[in-house]
């Protein structure tokens, strides 16, 4: 397959912006490897590149991407995301955390989709709009694009920002509002970012209590529950008590529950065994 350099980094960037766009998060080397493999069905090696860096310091080089340099992995955004720094960030106020899951969920539109929380898997799914719902899941009523217009307004408003009245009334405010707020400083875009989370989590909250359900789980980071040093034989149990727990689990979980579990295929080779 002949694949240019510069169509492989347009694919990058394509690729880039739509993640970002959709989660809201910088983009991990191994995300962007595996969706460009799935995209162009080639290697960077047939566009001319030994590794992905290569053209991801091109893209940072001509200002259209930027870097992390502040962890050892590849992380890349658009050009006008700022990454901070530890340090940076522990004295900085920043918007709402939420979930992974419940970003996508509620804070874009779903005109070919449904948004439903699963209980058994305490998650947040978009299922197909003519998905059949199972009995563990919620359909869940998201932010409409009224709601989005609202939220630009009064960005607008609270930051005293000039914006076209043709922009608050789009189908696609969030997405062309984003696109707006790249022209701006770079501290109105970390705010804007805080805004929009901040406004997510409050529809979580909404939607959790008429559900009757905690937003603990939705709205706080993981915290590692085994942080503390452990002796050698304690550690060694607890690595048996988990692995039998785990084993447990999955004895339970239904075909469609083992479809969302992540698992090498080396692994599954090793112990596949076809019955008679």
């Amino acid at each position: 397959m002949s694949l240019s350099k510069d169509s492989y980094k347009t694919t990058i960037l394509q690729i880039v912006n739509e993640l970002f766009d959709a989660s809201n998060k910088p983009v991990t080397g191994a995300i962007l490897a595996e969706k460009l493999r799935i995209s162009l069905q080639a290697s960077c090696k047939e566009a001319g590149y030994e590794k992905l860096s290569e053209p991801i310091n091109e893209l940072v080089k001509s200002g259209q991407l930027t870097r992390n340099h502040h962890v050892k992995h590849l992380e890349v955004a658009p050009a006008s995301f700022e990454f901070e720094s530890a340090s940076t960030r522990a004295n900085t106020s920043r918007g709402a955390y939420v979930r992974e899951d419940a970003w996508p969920v509620f804070a874009m539109l779903h005109e070919r989709s449904i948004a439903v929380f699963d209980n058994q898997l305490s998650k947040f799914r978009l299922l197909a709009d003519e998905a059949v719902l199972r009995d563990s899941q919620i359909r869940v009523e998201t932010p409409m694009n009224e709601d989005h217009r609202n939220w630009v307004k009064q960005f607008a408003q609270a930051q005293s920002l000039s914006v076209e009245p043709a922009l608050t009334e789009s189908e696609t405010v969030l997405r062309e509002f984003s696109v707006w707020m790249q022209s701006q400083d770079t501290s109105l875009q970390h705010q804007w970012k805080d805004f929009r989370a901040n406004k997510v989590a409050e529809a979580i909250r909404k939607w959790s209590a008429s559900n009757g359900l905690d937003t603990t789980d939705f709205l706080s980071p993981v915290i590692p529950r085994f942080s503390v040093r452990t002796t050698s034989t304690s550690a060694n149990k607890l690595d048996t008590d988990i692995r039998t727990a785990v084993l447990r689990c999955v004895t339970d979980l239904s075909m469609d529950e083992l479809d969302e579990i992540r698992l090498p295929l080396r692994v599954v080779l090793k112990h596949f065994k076809p019955s008679d």
